[in-house]
């Protein structure tokens, strides 16, 4: 009896723009949420006050009334206050980022922003003991249990149970992670740690010549600055977003340190995700040193797909040159060999995985090596 209480989450979106509240409202009534539009901040506001949505979603720049205000206002009425809102914005000044989380709002996602993260996030949110509500049906819940079950575009925090994941969320912040942003700098304090929600991370070392090569890769499986738990302050490396991806969920230094300190099941799956870190990187060692730069040029087009989970991503010789720590007209040379050989197709900027068993058959081991290394020492990490 006490599921036909149940009722469906309800989303508020309010953007200016038409297609982008159409393109939302399509997508999470589809994935049962129901969805209830406004095209400004003043008819987003009456909106709100009149329904009580479970969750809002707002761009900041918005007529007659902007995002920031809308939170302001909302945070003011007794009526919507208790209100999640989540800011789907495409300006990145972080001054307006910091006044809208100031005015009331819980998480930024950046425009342009898919509708499955939208959907990720508006997940997550009603995962937060504050907004849980048991009468609530959400994508993600149990309703034979009335428990939120954790869920997170990353790999390692989704993998948790979910008493742990909720305890965690509340530490966990928002943050874009826009191409060729430094998440971390060589030499310099980490006072983050950064669980990628998808795209593709560099951890790039520069030596004291100016060269310049790429250690490892990391995407949705794991974690960036995880090393400060085992007494590592500052950055042995640069870390670099290669390939634009969800946004990433952050947690301070000092509260990863506490949660690790608690020997449960994060610091389980972190541990284990930094041995499977370190293995990469030994292999990445071998690798450049024994198998030619076309092999290794294989291995890192397989591991950056695996990564981005499309077939078409970003991605330049210059780049792939200092990836690989080798010359732009080499990879040229190669490039040019392996797109011949119909493994790939490379246009303005972007390569396209075209034949993914030819593009193995063409990597050295290493590839598979890492590949069977993550899953041995991560088998609970869903794939999908």
């Amino acid at each position: 009896m006490a599921s036909t209480n149940r009722r469906r989450v309800t989303a508020l979106i309010v953007d200016e723009d038409r297609d982008t509240r159409e393109l939302y409202a399509l997508y999470l009534s589809r994935s049962g949420v129901n969805t209830v539009e406004a095209e400004d901040g003043l008819h987003g506001l009456a909106k709100a006050a009149s329904i009580v949505p479970d969750v809002i979603t707002t761009d900041l720049v918005l007529p007659r009334m902007d995002g920031t205000e809308l939170c302001r206002s909302l945070k003011s009425a007794e009526r919507t206050r208790q209100i999640p809102i989540i800011v789907v914005t495409g300006s990145v000044k972080a001054s307006e980022v910091d006044a809208a989380k100031q005015a009331g709002c819980i998480s930024v996602l950046t425009k342009p922003c898919p509708p499955d993260v939208l959907l990720a996030e508006i997940r997550r949110v009603l995962a937060l003991p504050q907004f849980a509500q048991a009468s609530v049906t959400v994508p993600g819940v149990s309703p034979a249990t009335k428990a939120y079950q954790p869920y997170s575009t990353n790999k390692l925090l989704a993998s948790l149970p979910p008493e742990d994941y909720r305890r965690i969320a509340l530490s966990l912040r928002t943050v874009p992670m826009n191409r060729k942003h430094t998440v971390h700098r060589q030499n310099g304090p980490i006072d983050d740690v950064y669980f990628p929600g998808g795209g593709a991370l560099s951890l790039v070392k520069t030596l004291k010549d100016g060269q310049i090569a790429e250690v490892a890769t990391v995407g949705s499986e794991g974690a960036v600055g995880a090393s400060v738990f085992f007494g590592q302050g500052f950055a042995d490396c640069d870390v670099v977003v290669q390939v634009t991806g969800p946004d990433a969920q952050a947690m301070s230094a000092d509260v990863f340190n506490a949660e690790m300190d608690k020997h449960g099941a994060f610091f389980d799956r972190v541990v284990r995700y930094n041995q499977a870190l370190m293995s990469q990187i030994m292999q990445t060692t071998v690798c450049n040193s024994l198998h030619s730069a076309e092999q290794r040029c294989c291995r890192w087009l397989l591991m950056t797909h695996d990564r981005v989970g499309a077939d078409e991503f970003p991605l330049t010789h210059e780049f792939l040159a200092t990836m690989l720590g080798v010359r732009r007209p080499t990879v040229t040379l190669i490039a040019n060999s392996l797109q011949q050989a119909g493994l790939f197709q490379y246009r303005r900027g972007a390569v396209r995985i075209v034949n993914r068993a030819k593009l193995e058959a063409a990597s050295c081991e290493c590839y598979e090596t890492i590949r069977d290394q993550m899953k041995r020492l991560l088998p609970d990490f869903r794939t999908s």
